[in-house]
């Protein structure tokens, strides 16, 4: 049976994760990226951020089963494009993202990649509040933004990266071939096949191998907790 585990999202989102590929979320407001305020008058207010629904297909990330799928922004659940950077957000709450993570030797867990080469943490499959995010707006990935690419359906290489809490505990999950190794984690792919939409998908195949990490208090560092074969499918579409 399928668990659901809550997770408070704190998302301000104008702090958020404009550099946070790099890990957890930043307590600070991060520093203006050279994409921030591209679209901002001298002297005037930052350009809004847009509001997109965000459809998960099936997978080992998938969505909640809710509205087919879909989830739209509000004043509770998040789905946009930050305007300052290009980066995707969908913050959940109170709606919730399914994930697996099987560490069984039948699971979509990957062998001995686990704490101290052993099998990874078996978390099982769970419906969890989330912050998920991409993030193509660092340099190894052409510091792209997804309101500023070009439409086509030519793959763009971004890292993607999923946060949630269970057991009093906070996890990090991360495709980011910039940080992790490109031989053992994969990127994902975007494409931006109308000027309306987007849409992410695995850039090995059906699945790609993700990273768990244990993050610390206070976003002290991270403790992998092994590899996972994940598949997922989104559709990111404005309005």
């Amino acid at each position: 049976m399928t668990k659901t585990r809550t997770f408070a999202v704190a998302l301000s989102l104008s702090a958020a994760v404009a550099c946070s590929e790099q890990g957890p979320i930043p307590t600070t407001p991060a520093g203006p990226s050279s994409l921030e305020g591209a679209n901002a008058k001298p002297g005037g207010p930052p350009p809004a951020d847009v509001a997109v629904t965000s459809t998960l297909g099936a997978g080992d990330i998938a969505s909640d089963g809710v509205n087919g799928g879909a989830y739209t922004n509000s004043t509770t659940d998040k789905s946009i494009i930050q305007s300052s950077n290009g980066v995707w957000y969908l913050g959940s709450a109170p709606r919730t993202v399914f994930l697996r993570f099987d560490g069984t030797v039948t699971g979509n867990g990957i062998a001995n990649t686990g704490p101290n080469s052993g099998p990874p943490l078996n978390l099982g499959a769970a419906n969890y509040q989330v912050l998920m995010y991409t993030a193509c707006n660092f340099p190894p990935y052409g510091s792209v933004s997804l309101l500023t690419m070009q439409v086509s359906n030519t793959l763009v290489p971004c890292p993607m990266a999923v946060q949630f809490a269970t057991g009093g505990k906070q996890y990090l999950l991360r495709m980011n071939e910039n940080l992790d190794g490109d031989t053992e984690v994969d990127d994902v792919n975007i494409t931006h096949p109308t000027s309306t939409t987007w849409h992410i998908e695995p850039s090995a195949g059906v699945s790609n191998r993700a990273r768990l990490f244990l993050q610390g208090k206070g976003n002290a560092g991270l403790v992998p907790q092994g590899d996972y074969n994940m598949s997922f499918s989104i559709d990111v579409a404005n309005p």
